[in-house]
């Protein structure tokens, strides 16, 4: 739906253009008088009005034009044409008007039309490349919450050496009876290790400054991609602050290593220490901190951290707009294209492949629309996926936007609606679509992981595509059942009448009472 200020700004140019070319007549309609007359009097001066509205006229018309096809935001868009307006203006009336007139009796008065030219001649220019540098290929989200302010391993310290003494079946009565302990001389590290897998992402990633380097005594910054982790966090005495960080990531650390409100929590946003539960405690007796640092372990969380990431640059990343069409051959439009993340040009031609083998039914929320947009994310897997947003501008009307995922629509809603289609509801939405729903399995309703069983009272039927997301759900659940004492989770299969299959099943889960998580896994897709 297109904005207030966007509707408002579409008025103003539209009217200056009205306006422009009703002072452009009247300026070329005295000029005719005046020739038919043989009064040239009057000629010079109007000529110099006559180039302000004609100028203005194409300002205005070009702003609206290109500004409708780049969607240039609508501050850049009447700020340079303003600008540019101004511009035009003062050098139009210096050079025609007051050169040939003046220049002689005032010369004050024309080099004051240049100099307010001159300004307004950069500034045009400086609010132009302003628009052109936004357009990088890749737009990063900004770093503005400010809740991540480093890594600490010996804020874990408390923790490590508790688990520490559980495991040693212990209870010391003094720090020297704690010290005696086996491992304990190696407790800087246990407390370390959640970090560590963290710190090993960004380095092997570039997301280190030299303050980092320079400290851990390395000189190449790829030498580091080598090193244990482990004894790079060692020589930063178990602390790394954000100026040993690049600034570009630090808003994924703050949306994905801070953990927010660790009792709200939900299948869309994920958390490091979720991730970490789930791939590196759960697969070795529920040890968080004395373990081994793993390279298998740091692979899987690497997947994860990948993963997180790229969520990341869905849900907060700019639209860029690539001042491309593209050509839907079978529907005849041109769409113009916006990216988000690094998506290569192999994978849009896939993707407009995938738009050109949509049947007619899939098609039919398009056919009517004119301005189509697609939006391509930077892809998870080889699947193809896009968003298809077509704008009207009508108070009734504004727009619909389309999700295709793998050659099937998956979703269809308002145009401020729509999210990233790499959503794993989404995906899973698709694997149900194109499946077979005769294919089911007999599945446990609560997993073991939360104490479920396999007698027949916690069975259920379930089609093979829709096993998939509850486990996705179930080993969430399970990792949080590790992190939150107490933890109540509660699975309600919703059948229709005489169904053999439930049409969704409701999970939520409680925490001291109160509601922590919900969430709805769709069975039967309409």
């Amino acid at each position: 739906m297109k904005s207030k200020g966007s509707a408002l700004l579409t008025l103003y140019l539209v009217i200056s253009i009205v306006l422009d070319l009703a002072a452009a007549g009247f300026c070329i309609l005295s000029l005719v008088v005046f020739y038919l007359d043989h009064d040239y009097e009057y000629i010079e001066m109007i000529w110099a009005v006559l180039i302000i509205p004609v100028f203005a006229f194409l300002v205005n018309l070009m702003t609206l034009i290109k500004g409708r096809e780049t969607k240039r935001t609508n501050g850049q868009r009447f700020g340079l044409a303003v600008i540019l307006k101004a511009f035009f203006f003062n050098l139009g009336f210096g050079i025609i008007y007051i050169t040939p007139l003046f220049i002689d009796e005032n010369k004050a008065a024309f080099f004051f039309f240049m100099v307010l030219a001159v300004i307004f001649g950069i500034s045009s220019l400086g609010m132009y490349k302003l628009g052109a540098s936004s357009k990088r290929s890749v737009a990063y989200p900004t770093y503005d919450k400010k809740r991540f302010s480093g890594f600490d391993g010996k804020a874990n310290l408390r923790g490590a050496i508790g688990e520490l003494c559980y495991i040693n079946g212990a209870n010391p009565r003094s720090v020297d009876q704690m010290r005696s302990l086996p491992g304990y001389d190696r407790i800087g590290q246990y407390a370390a290790l959640p970090i560590v897998y963290m710190l090993k992402w960004l380095i092997d990633h570039d997301y280190m400054t030299e303050k980092f380097y320079r400290r851990s005594g390395i000189n190449n910054p790829e030498d580091a991609k080598y090193a244990n982790p482990m004894e790079l966090f060692q020589k930063q005495e178990y602390v790394i602050g954000i100026k040993d960080i690049k600034s570009e990531i630090l808003g994924f650390l703050d949306s994905y290593y801070v953990i927010q409100d660790l009792y709200r929590f939900n299948c869309t946003y994920a958390y490091y220490i979720r991730d970490y539960y789930e791939q590196v405690v759960s697969k070795q007796s529920n040890i968080v901190f004395c373990r081994e640092y793993s390279s298998q372990a740091q692979e899987d969380m690497n997947r994860k951290i990948d993963e997180a990431y790229l969520d990341y640059i869905h849900e907060y990343g700019e639209e860029v707009d690539t001042e491309r069409k593209l050509s839907w051959r079978t529907e005849g439009v041109e769409l113009a294209l916006y990216t988000v993340g690094h998506v290569h040009e192999d994978y849009i031609d896939n993707c407009m492949n995938m738009l050109e083998s949509l049947d007619d039914r899939d098609r039919e929320n398009l056919k009517k629309e004119d301005n189509i947009d697609i939006i391509i994310y930077e892809p998870k897997d080889d699947r193809c996926a896009v968003v298809l947003r077509a704008e009207e501008d009508s108070e009734d009307y504004s727009g619909v936007c389309v999700t295709v995922f793998d050659g099937v629509v998956t979703a269809v809603c308002g145009i401020e609606d729509y999210t990233s289609p790499w959503t794993m509801k989404n995906m899973y939405k698709a694997d149900a679509l194109k499946s077979n729903v005769e294919e089911i399995a007999y599945v446990p309703i609560v997993p073991q992981g939360l104490g479920g069983g396999l007698e027949p009272s916690n069975m259920i039927y379930l089609p093979a595509y829709a096993i998939g997301y509850k486990n996705y759900v179930d080993n969430l659940l399970c990792a949080y059942h590790r992190m939150i004492k107490g933890l109540e989770v509660i699975y309600k299969p919703i059948y229709g009448d005489k169904a053999k299959i439930p049409e969704f099943i409701y999970v939520e889960a409680k925490a001291d009472g109160r509601e922590v998580f919900e969430e709805r896994i769709d069975v039967v897709w309409n």
